[in-house]
């Protein structure tokens, strides 16, 4: 079995799921508690965010193995001057796919009882996982962008349903059961269409089964640019109004699938829609509990520095005290001038687009 031990919640859940795609059990914990109590249980040990008391624990408990457990370490966490045996650094993950087929390689190098089993080593091309909104979609979309997902994410809350398609964890599409967020009702706000229109391409669509907008284009109502735009407007609505749903449950499906070009929605980036949807629907109600304790010092990540971030999201006072050091949220909060809410807000959004993380003393 394969232990991945983190503090995070929804992005290791991930990870599981791209061990499962490529034939490999595992689980995840993410109290050092429960963690060794399945240490026992354990081919291999991957510790991602950790705090300084849970390392240690974990770094004492590996030494007092005397089967030498391999570990791999997922996060910057600080390395002891006697790291356990076969401790072996690769990183946060970037990209779903590519960590599966890591995972597979070093199993066949330093676990390779974890391959014996029917199937391991396999990659599927679908699989599913499901879970719980329990003020957590920030952290779901953020993982989704993270690890570079293609497939379907299907939400659901008191019987609305929302499904936005994820290809290389960039969202191009979404479909939603409320009326008011279809395209055709969209449309008709935007005085784009007439309902004597929707209602005739509709008709249109029972007997040709091509989608809605293509319809609108066939029909005159619309021209490509403007379907491209309402499906950019409608994905991001869908989207951001999924920031407002506190609970619910969720299908995260896998898939290889390539979307038409006509189909993918040339928006903004995907952290940007992240900050947005947060600083609509998250109260400093919404927040407790989301960021580490005030007094956790704060890192900037190389993702913040490489390129994949849209750096400038960042008012430029918290900007400055990131780039600056390493300094608390209650610092942050204080000094930036920005106000609490806006800057847990903006704190938040950096947490689950992995552009900083905490820096445990």
């Amino acid at each position: 079995m394969i232990l991945i031990l983190d503090e995070r919640n929804v992005l290791p859940q991930m990870l599981l799921l791209g061990l499962r795609r490529y034939g490999l059990e595992g689980i995840h914990e993410g109290r050092i508690d429960r963690a060794k109590a399945r240490l026992s249980q354990t081919d291999l040990c991957l510790a991602g965010e950790l705090s300084s008391a849970s390392w240690e624990e974990l770094h004492a408990s590996l030494q007092a193995d005397a089967r030498h457990i391999p570990l791999l370490l997922l996060s910057e966490l600080a390395v002891h001057e006697d790291p356990p045996p076969e401790t072996e650094w690769i990183g946060p993950p970037t990209d779903l796919d590519a960590f599966g087929r890591k995972i597979v390689e070093i199993a066949g190098k330093l676990a390779p009882a974890l391959l014996e089993r029917p199937g391991a080593g396999k990659r599927l091309p679908v699989i599913q996982t499901t879970g719980t909104i329990e003020e957590n979609v920030p952290e779901i979309f953020g993982a989704c962008h993270l690890l570079r997902l293609s497939g379907s994410l299907h939400l659901s809350q008191n019987g609305a349903i929302k499904t936005v398609f994820f290809q290389e964890g960039v969202p191009v599409l979404a479909h939603s059961s409320d009326e008011a967020e279809r395209i055709g009702s969209l449309l008709i706000r935007e005085e784009k269409i007439s309902e004597r229109q929707l209602h005739d391409a509709l008709k249109s669509q029972q007997k040709s089964r091509k989608r809605i907008g293509a319809i609108f284009v066939d029909q005159g109502y619309l021209n490509e640019t403007e379907r491209k735009l309402a499906l950019q407007l409608q994905t991001e609505l869908i989207c951001l109004s999924l920031f407002s749903w506190a609970e619910g449950d969720f299908l995260l499906s896998l898939e290889d699938r390539s979307f038409d070009g006509g189909e993918l929605w040339g928006g903004e980036a995907p952290e940007r829609t992240i900050l947005r949807g947060i600083q609509m629907h998250y109260t400093l109600t919404r927040l407790a509990g989301r960021l580490p304790p005030p007094t956790t010092r704060l890192r900037l990540t190389p993702r913040f520095f490489n390129g994949a971030f849209p750096v400038q999201i960042v008012p430029q006072p918290l900007l400055t005290l990131l780039t600056r050091g390493t300094p608390t949220i209650e610092e942050i909060c204080r000094t930036s001038r920005m106000g609490e809410l806006e800057s847990r807000q903006i704190l938040y959004t950096l947490f689950v687009t992995g552009a900083v993380a905490a820096k445990w003393d």
